[in-house]
């Protein structure tokens, strides 16, 4: 049995006043990050009026993620083999954090997010092929509480 843990903090802050362009902020989500959210989607999101062409009024407004200036994510591991077949493991694991839209301590505390999950293992010769299943527990509305991910490779 393996038990592992990773944390990751990321800070971005921007000079005199000016602002952190998009493609320097922090995304999170997804299978290698916080298992309970779709790919980059955890964080800050700014609601895009989805039209069809000729349509201006009564669109359907979609979350398109921002990023954000501040990133903690903790998650954690427990590898276990399971005996049934050869090169076969599960795993339990809980993954906590979020992206936030700036550097707040009150803000890190309040959308901080809880994911709980288990997952399969299978080990090849090219790394092991994963399968995971996360349950946010304070799921995000618009957003399923519960996500799938299949994987090459270890989560961290």
């Amino acid at each position: 049995m393996v038990f592992a843990n990773s944390m990751r903090l990321g800070l971005a802050v921007p000079y005199s006043g000016s602002m952190v362009p998009t493609s320097q902020r922090f995304f999170a989500g997804g299978g290698t990050s916080l298992r309970g959210f779709p790919i980059d989607e955890a964080g800050p999101v700014r609601n895009i009026p989805f039209c069809p062409p000729g349509q201006t009024m009564g669109c359907p407004l979609i979350p398109i993620p921002i990023g954000g200036d501040q990133l903690f994510i903790l998650n954690s591991e427990l590898r276990y083999p399971i005996p049934i077949i050869s090169n076969l493991g599960g795993v339990v694991f809980y993954d906590g954090g979020n992206v936030y839209s700036r550097i707040n301590f009150p803000e890190f505390v309040n959308n901080y997010s809880n994911t709980l999950g288990l997952g399969l293992r299978y080990n090849t010769p090219i790394g092991p092929v994963r399968f995971d299943v996360g349950r946010n527990l304070s799921p995000i509305h618009g957003i399923s509480g519960t996500q799938f991910f299949i994987t090459l490779g270890q989560a961290f």
